[in-house]
């Protein structure tokens, strides 16, 4: 539900951000349409959305495995960072929109997927990957800093573009590690013993009633939590 949600989330933006721009190139601007859209820019921002599609597929059937969604939740985030970096072939301007938008892609899935924060990490930077080395292989800027030489233009690009890099990392990373504790800790205050409280279905004088499921034998069963307050006047009567 997690992965389905957050892929759902990102395709939903992402390909609508991708329509808004093909009409704004087209209808206001006056690009050819096949130009735009066989692009470099174009076509890897319309891979990068269908990664994010097909999750989405893959993870709204509830048949599919818990190690099948594992894979192709490493499997898109890091083919979605490799599309976005073919945005970048071409056109040294689209590093800095790359990066945006790996960055957003790491940090919405460190916030609602539960992962562990080593691999939130690793993911991360394989995400980033791509666009770093599409900056050091394909551009040599000439006009980013006018009054300096290619040499040095050419470092500050690359050094820019990997502590951007580094940063969207680390922020998925320390993001996943506090969301997964928090999931974590709410996962050990809803356990009692064997047992795991899922919903509250009544309360009353004495206490409240909830639906739980045993953890090993997987069958429903209703829990009855006594309040303190209860016990106390109970034993001093």
């Amino acid at each position: 539900e997690r992965l389905a949600l957050y892929s759902k989330t990102l395709f939903l933006l992402s390909f609508g951000f991708y329509l808004f721009l093909l009409a704004g190139m087209t209808l206001i601007a006056g690009a050819s349409f096949f130009d735009v859209v066989l692009g470099p820019v174009a076509m890897g921002h319309l891979c990068a959305s269908s990664t994010m599609l097909v999750l989405w597929l893959t993870a709204s059937r509830s048949s599919t495995s818990s190690l099948t969604l594992g894979a192709f939740d490493a499997f898109s985030i890091i083919a979605a960072g490799s599309c976005l970096a073919v945005m970048t072939w071409n056109d040294e301007g689209q590093v800095l929109q790359s990066l945006m938008a790996i960055t957003v892609t790491v940090i919405t899935r460190a916030i609602l997927v539960p992962s562990q924060p080593r691999r939130t990490m690793l993911l991360s930077a394989m995400a980033f990957i791509p666009t770093i080395i599409v900056c050091i292989a394909r551009h040599h800027p000439t006009n980013l800093l006018p009054g300096f030489t290619a040499g040095y233009q050419k470092l500050h690009m690359t050094l820019n573009t990997v502590l951007w890099s580094v940063l969207g990392t680390t922020l998925a990373t320390v993001t996943s590690r506090v969301t997964y504790g928090l999931r974590r800790q709410v996962a050990e205050v809803t356990e009692l013993g064997q047992y795991v409280l899922e919903e509250k279905i009544g309360s009353g004088g004495m206490g409240e009633v909830w639906r739980a499921h045993h953890r090993l034998l997987i069958r429903p069963a209703a829990m009855k939590l006594i309040r303190q307050e209860a016990l106390v006047s109970t034993s001093s009567d």
